[in-house]
C-alpha cells in the first residue's frame, strides 16, 4: 500500500521514507489505518523497532520517515544462507521476545510478526511494519469476518478475528520454526 525509499537527512543519516500510493491517499479508512500505524510506531520507541523521525499522515500524499536499519530481512537471510544454527536461533528468539514485550507493554499487538517484518541488523533484530498493529483497547477498524495478518504466521484466534499479545507469541513461535527449518 506504500513504497519505501532510502533517503538521507541533511546531516547524512540514512532514513527509510514510506510514501503511500496515490490510489490509497483518498481513502479515509486507509488514512485512519496509516495514522494508527504512525502512532503505534511512535509509541514503541526505537530500540527494537525503527525510530519514527517524522510523519505526515494527513498530507495530500501521506508519508512517514523512520531510521534506516541496514540488514536483510529474516526471510531473505534464511533464503540465502539456510536455516539458523541453534545458538543463533536462541539469540533471535530472546531478542524478538524482548521486542514483543516492549510492544505489548506499550499496549499494542503487532498482528503481523513474520520473517519479512524482521530486519537482522548488525546489533540485533528489529521488528518493522506496524501497518496492522492494534491497541489492546482500540475498536476494530477492519471488516468483521476478515482475518488481518499473514495466514502462515497467524494464531487460530487471530484467524477468527480475536487478537491479543498471545497471538503475537504464537506468531513468534511460527517465525522461529521458519528460522530453524527454512
Amino acid at each position: 500500500m506504500g513504497q519505501v525509499f532510502l533517503g538521507e537527512t541533511p546531516g547524512g543519516l540514512k532514513v527509510a521514507v514510506k510514501v503511500i500510493r496515490p490510489e490509497y491517499a483518498d481513502d479515509p479508512d486507509f488514512r485512519l489505518r496509516f495514522a494508527r500505524e504512525v502512532e503505534a510506531a511512535r509509541r514503541v520507541g526505537g530500540l527494537h523497532t525503527p525510530l519514527v523521525v517524522d510523519a505526515a499522515p494527513d498530507a495530500d500524499s501521506p508519508w512517514m520517515v523512520t531510521s534506516f536499519i541496514p540488514g536483510p530481512s529474516l526471510a531473505s537471510a534464511v533464503a540465502e544462507n539456510g536455516p539458523l544454527d541453534p545458538a543463533s536461533l536462541r539469540k533471535l528468539g530472546a531478542a524478538l521476545a524482548e521486542g514483543l514485550a516492549v510492544i505489548h507493554a506499550c499496549g499494542l499487538v503487532h498482528r503481523d510478526l513474520k520473517p519479512d517484518n524482521i530486519i537482522l541488523a548488525i546489533d540485533g533484530p528489529r521488528i518493522i511494519d506496524f501497518g496492522i498493529a492494534k491497541s489492546t483497547n482500540a475498536t476494530a477498524i477492519t471488516t468483521v469476518g476478515v482475518a488481518i495478518g499473514t495466514l502462515r504466521y497467524m494464531s487460530p484466534e487471530q484467524v477468527q478475528g480475536e487478537t491479543g499479545p498471545a497471538s503475537d507469541v504464537f506468531s513468534l513461535g511460527a517465525v522461529l520454526t521458519f528460522a530453524v527449518t527454512g
